[in-house]
């Protein structure tokens, strides 16, 4: 059993995260984890959740201003932690990094003006960076 409330998503994108030679950026779509993931799963299913995590990215307007106007700050926490753990398993490293710092200040309480400005910001470069590897890739599906 795993300790200290660590998910084995938290241990992937650790091991991702920190398993190479770490940078001070994260980095948008993890090469390496798409080309782990594509050799698993293949290329085309590969596009297609990258599709659905671009959906879904481009919906979060939305979703961050509906759940605290109802002070659903538990609701808010829990959809981070799965959006976390959806962009750790795609290879969006920044986008997971961002859904924890942000998760963290929303269980501490904290002001989190900072923290949902960043996250949107790297949820809107995701978005961008996975429709643009769909886009490039699109005609390598098999």
């Amino acid at each position: 059993m795993i300790q200290n409330n660590c998910s084995i998503i938290d241990l992937f994108c650790q091991f991702y995260r920190f398993g190479e030679a770490e940078t001070k950026e994260h980095h948008i779509l993890d090469p390496n984890i798409l080309s782990d993931l594509q050799a698993t799963i293949g290329p085309g299913n590969v596009l297609a959740l990258l599709g659905l995590l671009e959906a879904e990215l481009r919906s979060l307007p939305k979703t961050m201003s509906d759940l605290p106007a109802d002070d659903d700050w538990h609701g808010l926490s829990s959809y981070l932690h799965a959006l976390k753990g959806a962009a750790c398993s795609i290879g969006a490293t920044g986008l997971a990094s961002a859904a924890v710092t942000l998760e963290a200040a929303i269980k501490k309480g904290d002001r989190m003006i900072l923290e949902v400005a960043a996250f949107e910001a790297v949820a809107k470069d995701t978005a961008r960076a996975a429709a643009e590897y769909r886009a490039a890739h699109s005609d390598r599906q098999s």
